[in-house]
């Protein structure tokens, strides 16, 4: 008999008890009623009000009503003592009636008692306990439910504390009432929420007005100085013109006058050559005389011509230049949403006061509140930094004025001056009295210099920094300290163009002074040096006309107003080499470098401009003049800033993460870091979220024609989305649909079997024409990663070089660990006689390493994962144990065409892991995530099969992963049950199978079930491709 069975016999018997009952009271209350009085209800109730009768009285027509029924009937009535019935008039009061009152009276004593009865009896099934038929008068406690006596007496409830029914209720009404009294408080504090938010969202709409109220008037003051200029301008060029204009003008008139005596002179002459005789000489003297005199030859006076080159050279340059001195910089930009309620911000957000209320503010998490504070836009950079504070006398501090100042670590003990002795020549005099004995003039005289040059639109600064030497130390001579040291720059690996630097110690000889003296040597372009060669004195000129000076403090920055460079130049990191310094022998040119100096790198602003292919293959030689882009890599991406209205680039530390991650089909979308602040980039629209400094993003690409670039062309690929993951097209379908993009087609027909499909470029998705069926499409393009790119990338940027210096002692990197080798043990392992186990890093770049990383790389590319570190392990027990058992498979496997021996892949966490290194897979271990093929150690083809077994540990979220060898030999299908592999048939007896498989056609999974027959080669270390890009 099952629990249902007995479950309805409980409820059968249930509703018989309740039946039994309803008898029991049906036959109680018909007693009872018996003995009720025979009138019927009518007749001891009301006429006027259908009610048993109330104080009842008689009319002397022998009718009977209550008194009060009565007397409000006569009164509104409009009747005059006439019965209600019979309209018989009473003259006389009418009479109280004792008997009828008893008899209602007991009527309903009666009544109630009946009723009350029936309440005994009866009550509603759900207060009946169900299985002994009581009430339910008691609440257990630990059991949490509602009891009859019998129940509390019994085994299940004997020793439990209860109460009754009613003291239970109010428990669980104060409960409900505590906890309505917190979702009260809950719903109050959503809804302060909600009004804060509400109130933010006027708050910014508040905020965008006053922006582009601001916003206005700035521009409006820039739109009015560019007026100014411009008329100014055209002023000069009137007042020029009218000046050029009046002078030719003089000199036209006095050539229209020396025209009239020319040929004055020209007719006379004609004249007496036309006369005969002795009238010739009657006038020859006075007109040879006048044909003779000296009259200058009209000749273009100079400078007759507007200087177009004044009004049109550099205009931009020039009133950008006169502009900036009427703008001001301000160091310090101070948040208005971090501001305390009662701070209020000056218009420019560069002044602070106190007010004497709080204002009305969003409660933003930024915002500082109870404590008054406002924080600056800018994080500060290391120094010294200072305000100057204003404060009344008023205790409210109602004028605060705040100011930045920007000082050097130590205060500047000494003044050093720097003289520019050309545009290209800086002296800088360092005073007798220096402590040259500082780590920063060590690292001067050894060379060993950081020079970081940074430009922004109103000067060049060059900071010198120590740094650490990893050449060697320098040697240095008392004599050749007096000779000029050259530290000759190094190319940068970089198109961005930026003056060079030579730094020269010299001692000067010329002059009262005795001071030492570093002579800095700005190039104007990428590959000039000084001409003097290393290890002669430098020669400066006698008494140099500076022309410009200033006064610097230690330690050294030097600030040069900025040439004609463009604003906005990227900073560039230069590290000097140490170099010896030069004996009094002459030393040998250096050979000049064979590598070329690559040119700028550019953009353009059209959408249409492909990044230029000959440039990536180092064959354009039109450099900025090329209409191409030209970028280090293939692809390159940039984000349009809404202030300067410009393109900028992603900085090239974050543009190959960026790449891996929209190579990646099944990634949607991407973080870009700022600071604080993170946008959300959507890969499929391009288009960014919560970003109001960057009003889109793009992604330049180079061709895809195999004749221009034959070794990295552009790759695409088109998916759709299976709802389960996203599926490639065939081939003829892919070249299809990428043929009408490019031809900026709207849409795209194919067939796929006898079915008809349309793909609508523009929303990127696929309609069945028959079902109108929908799926989503995404376009991605196929990774190239920059190593795979080289040697035939050339474009100046080197990826960052993983080759090692060379093979530590023993130890063979260059040999591919996944092939055969006939040693005993592996050609990269050198183990000393007293070890018996290592870790071994590989070292990145090398063959074995390269070798793991492309086999982990099939089935998880570098699009999804990071490779943190490849771990050889060197297990001597554990491998002599696999090499023996190997031996002896092969000689049972010698007509096998299977391969005896795989390399397969084993997921797993930290701490198994590193149990697994020292003691192999144990089979014993076997359970721990199931045993769909039997009892023992699995291991899987595809390194994303394995990676499901693995966890992110640690805050790194490292995974952790073995490619381990195992010897497979004769496979058969598993089962979960089993310990061992089954009896192979074809073999002799008590012979079993090697292994067990997954799937015999095609496996994907191996399990073995003895620990001899697998071996963890290498520990893969691992993460996620980082989602969140640093720009």
């Amino acid at each position: 008999m099952g629990p249902n069975t007995a479950c309805y016999q409980a409820s059968g018997s249930c509703q018989d008890r309740h039946r039994t009952l309803f008898v029991r009271v049906k036959q109680e209350l018909s007693v009872k009623m018996a003995g009720r009085l025979s009138l019927p209800e009518v007749d001891l109730s009301c006429s006027i009000c259908c009610e048993i009768f109330r104080d009842p009285v008689v009319l002397k027509c022998s009718h009977s009503f209550c008194a009060p029924c009565l007397q409000q009937y006569w009164t509104h009535g409009g009747r005059s003592r006439d019965c209600p019935l019979c309209r018989t008039q009473s003259v006389d009061d009418p009479v109280p009636s004792l008997t009828l009152r008893n008899l209602c009276e007991a009527y309903i004593q009666e009544s109630e008692g009946v009723d009350d009865l029936a309440g005994e009896l009866y009550c509603d099934p759900g207060e009946m306990c169900p299985l002994h038929g009581e009430r339910l008068k008691l609440f257990c406690m630990p059991d949490k439910e509602a009891i009859c006596v019998v129940c509390h007496t019994s085994r299940k409830h004997k020793q439990h504390e209860c109460c009754p029914v009613s003291e239970a209720v109010v428990d669980v009404k104060e409960k409900m009432k505590s906890a309505l009294s917190s979702l009260h408080e809950k719903r109050d504090a959503f809804d302060k929420m909600k009004k804060n938010y509400e109130d933010t969202v006027e708050y910014i709409q508040v905020q965008a007005r006053f922006v582009a109220r601001r916003t206005r008037e700035e521009f409006e003051k820039l739109h009015s100085f560019l007026d100014a200029e411009e008329e100014a301008r055209m002023e000069a060029l009137r007042g020029e013109e009218e000046q050029k204009s009046r002078a030719l003008m003089q000199k036209i008139e006095e050539i229209t006058r020396n025209m009239a005596s020319v040929s004055e002179s020209i007719r006379d002459l004609e004249e007496g050559i036309a006369l005969e005789g002795i009238s010739v000489l009657h006038k020859c003297k006075k007109t040879l005389t006048r044909a003779n005199s000296p009259i200058e030859d009209p000749v273009m006076a100079p400078g007759a011509l507007l200087d177009v080159a004044k009004y049109l050279g550099s205009l931009n340059f020039h009133v950008w230049e006169k502009m900036h001195k009427t703008v001001k910089f301000t160091p310090v930009t101070l948040d208005p949403n971090t501001a305390a309620p009662w701070l209020v911000l000056s218009d420019d957000l560069t002044s602070v006061c106190d007010s004497d209320e709080k204002q009305k503010l969003p409660d933003n998490p930024e915002r500082f509140d109870p404590d008054t504070g406002v924080l600056g836009r800018e994080s500060f950079t290391s120094g010294k930094h200072a305000w100057d504070v204003n404060v009344s006398r008023s205790t409210k501090m109602p004028n605060r004025r705040t100011k930045r100042k920007l000082a050097d670590s130590e205060p500047p003990s000494k003044s050093s001056k720097v003289t520019f002795l050309s545009p290209s020549l800086i002296l800088l005099e360092i005073p007798a009295d220096t402590n040259t004995s500082l780590p920063v003039w060590e690292a001067m005289r050894s060379q060993q210099v950081d020079i970081a040059w940074t430009v922004n639109p109103y000067s060049i600064s060059v900071h010198l920094t120590p740094v650490s030497s990893t050449l060697g130390k320098m040697t240095t001579s008392s004599k050749s300290e007096r000779t000029s040291s050259v530290a000759q720059t190094v190319v940068p690996s970089t198109r961005i163009l930026q003056p060079q630097m030579v730094i020269q110690f010299i001692t000067q000889q010329h002059g009262a002074t005795q001071n030492s003296c570093v002579l800095l040597t700005l190039s104007q372009n990428g590959t000039h040096l000084l001409p003097n060669p290393p290890g002669q004195p430098l020669n400066i000129p006698p008494n140099p006309t500076p022309v410009t000076a200033v006064i610097v403090s230690l330690p050294l920055i030097i600030t040069q107003q900025q040439p004609a460079h463009q604003p906005g130049t990227p900073t560039k990191r230069q590290i000097l080499p140490a170099t010896q310094s030069p004996t009094a022998t002459p030393t040998k040119q250096r050979a000049p470098s064979k590598v070329p100096v690559p040119s700028l790198f550019h953009t353009r602003s059209s959408p249409d401009i492909q990044v230029c292919d000959r440039f990536l293959l180092g064959l354009c030689s039109a450099g900025k003049r090329c209409k191409m882009h030209h970028t280090p890599y293939p692809f390159h991406w940039q984000l349009w800033c809404v202030t300067t209205h410009r393109w900028i680039d992603i900085p090239s530390r974050s543009q190959v993460l960026l790449e891996r991650n929209y190579c990646n089909v099944d990634q949607k979308l991407i973080y870009f870091k700022d600071g604080h602040v993170l946008y959300t980039l959507v890969f499929d629209s391009m288009k960014l979220k919560n970003s109001f400094h960057y009003g889109g993003v793009r992604r330049l690409t180079n061709s895809d024609s195999l004749v221009k670039n034959p070794y990295f062309a552009s790759k695409w690929k088109i998916y759709w989305w299976n709802n389960l993951e996203w599926e490639e097209y065939n081939k003829d379908v892919s070249t299809l649909i990428l043929k009408k993009m490019s031809e900026k087609e709207p849409e795209c027909s194919f067939y796929i079997g006898s079915q008809q499909y349309k793909v609508y470029l523009a929303t990127m998705t696929q309609s069945n024409v028959t079902t109108g069926f929908q799926r989503k499409v995404r376009c991605r393009p196929i990774y190239c990663s920059p190593k795979s790119m080289q040697p035939y990338l050339q474009t100046g940027i080197q990826p960052v070089s993983t080759e090692p210096v060379g093979d530590p002692p023993g130890e063979n990197f260059s040999v591919d660990p996944l092939q055969e080798f006939s040693s005993w043990y592996p050609p990269v392992w050198c183990l000393a006689s007293e070890q018996d186990f290592s870790l071994v890093d590989l070292p990145a770049g090398t063959q074995a390493y390269r070798s793991i990383e492309n086999l982990f790389n099939e089935s998880l590319p570098e699009t999804k994962v990071d490779i943190i570190s490849i771990e050889q392990i060197q297990n001597l027990l554990h491998w002599d144990k696999y090499q023996r058992q190997k031996a002896y498979m092969q000689k049972q496997h010698t007509n096998s065409k299977e391969p005896l021996e795989r390399h397969l892949f084993h997921g797993t966490t930290k701490e198994p892991s590193e149990d697994i290194c020292h003691n192999n897979f144990d089979p014993r271990m076997a359970g721990v995530h199931g045993t769909s093929q039997g009892f023992g150690s699995y291991f899987a083809t595809t390194a994303s099969f394995s990676h499901k077994y693995t966890a992110k540990e640690g805050p790194d979220k490292v995974c952790h992963m073995f490619l381990a060898k195992v010897l497979v030999g004769e496979t058969c299908l598993g089962k979960f049950n089993y310990r061992r592999p089954p009896l192979n048939s074809k073999m002799r007896q008590f012979y079993l199978y090697d292994s067990c498989v997954d799937n015999m056609d095609k496996p994907t999974m191996f399990v073995v079930f003895d620990s001899c027959q697998c071996y963890p080669y290498y520990l893969i270390k691992y993460k996620d491709l980082p989602q969140e890009i640093d720009i």
